[in-house]
């Protein structure tokens, strides 16, 4: 199957390669079916792209790539929503906001991650209630200061 997106150009799938979100992302409810593209090798950055509308994508990361300690709780009923079994079937994005004006002010939004069972290919996003996270993690802002406490730690 081949689709033209408004970012990527053209882009040959398989039926097997489509990421299905029972509700939808939020903001983005009508919107069920999605592929994930590794534009570029060794960039952090996936891109999920609807096939329902070649104008909508969105950047993600593993935020565990900037943010070692995150941790969530998948909650049973969204375990059991997307058919999730076993932790090692879990692909864990967020999503990320490049400002246009800024883009030092790149954030990801660690509040709401993006939990994908790699088995069956069914996602949901998640909103994680009292976990101490925003929407707007920066991150390069985070990543310079991570820098200057290791750097304090080894002088």
């Amino acid at each position: 199957m081949k689709i033209t997106t408004l970012n990527f150009g053209e882009i040959d799938y398989n039926e097997s390669d489509i990421i299905t979100f029972p509700t939808g992302l939020l903001g983005f409810e009508s919107f069920h079916r999605f592929i994930a593209i590794d534009k570029d090798v060794g960039s952090p950055f996936m891109w999920l792209q609807s096939v329902e509308d070649t104008k909508i994508n969105f950047a993600t990361i593993n935020p565990y790539l900037f943010y070692p300690e995150y941790n969530i709780q998948i909650l049973k009923e969204d375990r059991l929503e997307i058919g999730l079994e076993s932790a090692k079937d879990i692909i864990l994005l967020t999503l990320v906001v490049v400002p246009t004006n800024n883009p030092q002010e790149i954030s990801s939004n660690l509040l709401a991650p993006i939990i994908i069972n790699r088995t069956i290919r069914k996602a949901k996003q998640i909103i994680l209630h009292n976990s101490g996270y925003s929407t707007k993690h920066y991150l390069i802002k985070d990543m310079q200061n991570e820098d200057k406490v290791l750097s304090t730690q080894v002088a």
